[in-house]
């Protein structure tokens, strides 16, 4: 039996809702795959997903995400227009409610992991520093966007749950993003950070092949 068949059988066999949710996505995930410049094979999308500006989206081989995902390339807010680079290498994962949007770019290299409620931008709504910033007597909607500031995700970096990367950043390759981090300053590669904002604790030893410690009383 070819593994295509067999993984077809395989798929057959699930629970009725699961095997519902499961062609709800193929069909989702067809009609998505229309409007993306570019998208590899085993691109796969459940229930909710929303994609916006896909002609300046590229995804690459294997791409699976759960429900609610939603990635947004902004081309337009306001009397502002922008030219935005959405870039998403292969085999990458997103569980359920991630969320990525970019006005300049936002760069995700191959084998990144996105855990639940994940939102990574290279913009903000509004401007906080600099010599013209917005008054807060302004409704947050109304203020004009931040200038964008590119994102950059290396490959193989977990991104836990409820992880936010904000403008500028670059995560060094095989980094762990603890839960609940917000990352506002870059990270080099090999390291596990956790906190708000988030900072190294731990550094992958090649020698060792041990995650050792930043700080002797971590």
């Amino acid at each position: 039996m070819s593994q295509t068949l067999q993984r077809i059988l395989n798929n057959l066999r699930r629970p009725l809702p699961d095997l519902t949710a499961y062609l709800q996505g193929k069909v989702t995930s067809a009609l998505w795959r229309r409007s993306i410049h570019r998208v590899g094979h085993g691109f796969h999308v459940c229930r909710g997903a929303l994609i916006q500006g896909g002609e300046h989206i590229s995804i690459g081989d294997g791409f699976y995400a759960g429900q609610l995902l939603w990635i947004e390339a902004v081309r337009r807010y306001g009397d502002e227009s922008y030219t935005p680079v959405i870039e998403i290498g292969n085999g990458v994962t997103c569980s359920q409610s991630v969320h990525i949007a970019a006005t300049v770019r936002v760069s995700i290299d191959d084998g990144v992991m996105f855990g639940s409620r994940v939102h990574v931008t290279d913009h903000a709504h509004g401007r906080y520093h600099g010599d013209i910033q917005d008054s807060p007597d302004v409704a947050p909607g109304r203020r004009p966007l931040a200038p964008g500031r590119p994102v950059h995700i290396e490959r193989n970096v977990w991104l836990g749950d409820g992880v936010v990367v904000l403008p500028g950043v670059t995560i060094g390759e095989g980094c762990v993003i603890g839960a609940n981090s917000v990352v506002s300053r870059s990270l080099p590669p090999h390291v596990i950070a956790v906190g708000a904002p988030a900072v190294p604790i731990k550094k992958f030893d090649s020698k060792t092949g041990q995650w050792l410690p930043c700080f002797p009383d971590t």
